[in-house]
């Protein structure tokens, strides 16, 4: 949570968190930034309210970031350390929280599960937004002719 505040107070304290977290690749020998990060998402060993804290993070990493490209470059990295395939997982396990029956749980899938939604949503988002500017791109290089 703290790091999710730091990557928001200023372009400092977001170039700061980015820098952690490459640094932490670095030293745990991983192939991309996120492959610890995902991996707390996929295990079942880590408690529901740390993954709620985990997409936070993730969102709040990736959604400030300065501008859409660099916001896809950032869920491409995602991706590639298998952020789709423990963000399916996790939405099975806040289904499957949410139906239960004990209170403190359910509290923490669902706002995991609002978590999950953000990421969707400023995912399809981001890419009409991409597609936007492809077209105006194409738009332009067709005005040059």
């Amino acid at each position: 949570e703290l790091l999710a505040v730091l990557a928001v107070t200023s372009e400092e304290g977001y170039d700061s968190v980015r820098s952690s977290v490459e640094y932490f690749r670095i030293v745990r020998r991983e192939r991309c930034r996120f492959e610890s990060i995902v991996e707390a998402l996929r295990s079942e060993f880590t408690p529901m309210f740390f993954k709620r804290d985990v997409m936070l993070f993730v969102n709040t990493l990736v959604n400030s970031a300065p501008d859409v490209e660099q916001r896809i470059e950032m869920r491409a990295e995602l991706v590639r350390a298998g952020v789709l395939d423990a963000l399916a997982k996790l939405k099975e396990q806040t289904l499957g929280a949410l139906s239960g029956s004990s209170e403190g749980l359910s509290n923490d899938a669902y706002e995991l599960e609002v978590q999950l939604q953000v990421f969707e949503t400023v995912l399809e988002n981001d890419h009409k937004v991409a597609l936007v500017n492809l077209d105006d791109d194409d738009d332009d290089d067709d005005d040059d002719d």
